[in-house]
């Protein structure tokens, strides 16, 4: 059977105070395994190892929720499962409200993609058109510009008889 430890003896071990201990057990209790409730909890000494991370890494002035990231990634969670069946009703009705709302997000979430992809089509067929108009234009120009100098040029070739009477 595994040894357990109460706060009492975490504290005289670590050399810090109870009342730190409880606020560390409060702020950071899903990765401190316990076991019983109450007065009646006891620590395994793999809750010593994580009250003793703690303590290293408060003395370097690390704020909890730093203390919090650094414990998310050197810990596992642990998750109490309650035995009182209200409680797992209200969790079992929170589990499926959460998974309703994941469901509602995905849709949502398939719904702009769509929309996305729809929006992405209509552009480039509006930039497709945009460049056929653009084409349309330049050729319309080239060909106006073609005539224009055709006319010059006639007006500078009349003939000669046509210079020489003036008309």
């Amino acid at each position: 059977m595994k040894e357990l430890f109460t706060i009492q003896r975490i504290s005289k071990e670590l050399g810090v105070p109870e009342s730190t201990l409880r606020y560390w057990r409060d702020r950071h209790e899903e990765y401190i395994p316990t076991q019983g409730t109450g007065r009646q909890r006891r620590y395994p000494i793999e809750a010593v190892a994580v009250f003793r991370r703690i303590a290293e890494l408060a003395a370097e002035e690390l704020t909890a929720d730093q203390i919090a990231e650094r414990l998310a990634l050197e810990f596992t969670r642990e998750i109490t499962i309650a035995e009182d069946n209200s409680s797992s009703a209200a969790a079992t009705v929170n589990v499926v409200e959460a998974l309703r709302q994941i469901a509602v997000a995905q849709q949502e979430i398939v719904r702009i993609v769509t929309e996305n992809e729809e929006l992405k089509a209509e552009m480039e067929a509006l930039k497709t058109r945009v460049e056929k108009q653009e084409n349309a234009a330049e050729e319309r120009d080239r060909k106006l510009m073609a005539v224009l100098r055709e006319v010059q040029e006639q007006k500078q070739r009349k003939s000669f008889w046509q210079r020489l009477f003036g008309r």
